[in-house]
C-alpha cells in the first residue's frame, strides 16, 4: 500500500491474490484506494488444461504413450476412439478433476506422471499421490503448520513458529518430516506446499474447518 501512494500517477497496478490472502486484504480496504476492477479468474476447463500439455509436449519434442493407463469408460463415450485417444481423454479428466482446474497444479501433475519407456519413450501413469486418509490422519500440529504455510505461500521456520506460538525446534521437526516425504518445497530458506501436494492439502484443512471451503 505504501508503495502504491508514493508511485500514484499514471501508473496501471495489477495485483494476483490468492483466495486464503483476499479476505485479509479485504479487511484493509485495500480495493477501495488501489483496486480499480476486481477479477474473478475462473478454474481452466478441462479442454484448455489438454490444448496446454499438448503445446507444452509439442515445445518439448515429447510424444507420450498412453496405451499403458487402464481407465474406465464413462457412459458418454461413443466407445468409437483408439485406446490411445481413450486413455488420453480419460486422464486429461482426470488432471482436470484432481488439480480443480488449476494450470500449474495441473503441470505438476503431468510431470510426475511421465516415465522413460525401455525403448526411450515417455509412457503416461497415474502419478503417485498421497492417500487422502494419511492426510486426515495427521494430528493439529501438523495441520496448523500447513495452514500457516497454505496462507502465507511462502513461510520462514521463524514464521511458522511465531503464528503457532510454538518452539522453533518442534516446528522443524514436523516441517522435515513433510519436506521428507515432499509435501514442501524449500526455497531460500521458506517452505510453501508442493504444487501436486497443494489440492490434497488444501481438502484436508478444509474438512477440519482450517481453510474456507472456496479456495
Amino acid at each position: 500500500a505504501q508503495l502504491i501512494r508514493a508511485i500514484w500517477g499514471n501508473v496501471r497496478w495489477v495485483i494476483a491474490l490468492d483466495r486464503a490472502a483476499w479476505p485479509y486484504a479485504s479487511r484493509l480496504r485495500v480495493e477501495r484506494f488501489a483496486l480499480g476492477d476486481v477479477l474473478d479468474l475462473p478454474p481452466w476447463t478441462e479442454e484448455q488444461l489438454d490444448e496446454l500439455i499438448e503445446l507444452r509436449c509439442a515445445e518439448a519434442g515429447i510424444k507420450p504413450d498412453f496405451t499403458k493407463i487402464v481407465l474406465p469408460r464413462h457412459p458418454d463415450e461413443t466407445g468409437h476412439e483408439s485406446l490411445a485417444e481413450h486413455n488420453r481423454l480419460g486422464f486429461a479428466r482426470y488432471l482436470w478433476h484432481t488439480s480443480q482446474g488449476n494450470p500449474g497444479i495441473t503441470m505438476r501433475l503431468w510431470a510426475l506422471s511421465l516415465f522413460d519407456g525401455e525403448d526411450g519413450s515417455a509412457i503416461v501413469q497415474l502419478p503417485k499421490l498421497t492417500p487422502p486418509e494419511v492426510l486426515d490422519r495427521l494430528d493439529i500440529h501438523d495441520l496448523l503448520a500447513l495452514r500457516v504455510i497454505a496462507q502465507c505461500d511462502l513461510a520462514s521456520l521463524g514464521d511458522i513458529a511465531e503464528s503457532l506460538q510454538s518452539p522453533k525446534h518442534t516446528v522443524q521437526a514436523i516441517i522435515t518430516a513433510m519436506h521428507q516425504r515432499e509435501w514442501l518445497e524449500e526455497i531460500d530458506g521458506r517452505y510453501r506446499i508442493s504444487w501436486h501436494m497443494w489440492r490434497p492439502i488444501a481438502r484436508a484443512l478444509q474438512r477440519t474447518n482450517l481453510l474456507p471451503r472456496r479456495l
